[in-house]
């Protein structure tokens, strides 16, 4: 195994494996990224007109509803990474170790993990302080949240194609 592809810190830490799959993979070469943007501007074009009691009642919507399904979409990313790590042995481990593999296949599920607890943490923060914020702050950050959300969910599908890819990948290995 050459030098830097041995397991560290620095390369198994979020941010490291940031790197070596590099953020513009799941942004601006993500299409999940771009159609949270068009929903986000849909919205934005859609509730220009809605007035304080609207944009309180959707707040509070919103609040009360996605949390839960924020939760069980993580619980379900969680899953899918469980049946990967409970199908794979040491020997597809230390072969998936060469040139980085093992990471660049394995980070998507942390990163959208990460986009769900934003999501989550967003909307439970959006309940707890829109009684402080004025009305115009509180359009924006659901604008941000419709974004993040739509950004999660299409992040999310495009995990379960790379959770069979990788279970092809496996499976090609163990030959």
């Amino acid at each position: 195994m050459k030098r830097d592809e041995r397991v560290n810190f620095e390369n198994t830490s979020f941010f490291g494996m940031l790197k070596i799959v590099r953020l513009g993979t799941l942004t601006y070469k993500n299409f999940g990224f771009y159609f949270g943007l068009v929903i986000a501007f849909i919205f934005l074009f859609i509730t220009e007109d809605f007035n304080e009691k609207e944009l309180i009642d959707l707040a509070e919507y919103i609040t009360g509803v996605i949390p839960s399904v924020a939760a069980a979409l993580l619980g379900i990313i969680i899953a899918g990474l469980a049946i990967i790590v409970a199908l794979s042995t040491e020997d597809i481990y230390n072969k998936l170790l060469k040139n980085r593999t093992l990471q660049k296949l394995l980070f998507p599920f942390w990163y959208v993990a990460a986009l769900w607890a934003i999501t989550t943490f967003s909307v439970i923060s959006l309940g707890l302080i829109q009684k402080f914020l004025e009305v115009h702050i509180i359009y924006y950050l659901i604008v941000f949240i419709i974004f993040i959300l739509n950004y999660a969910l299409v992040s999310t599908i495009k995990l379960i194609g790379n959770t069979i890819r990788i279970m092809v990948y496996l499976a090609q290995l163990k030959k």
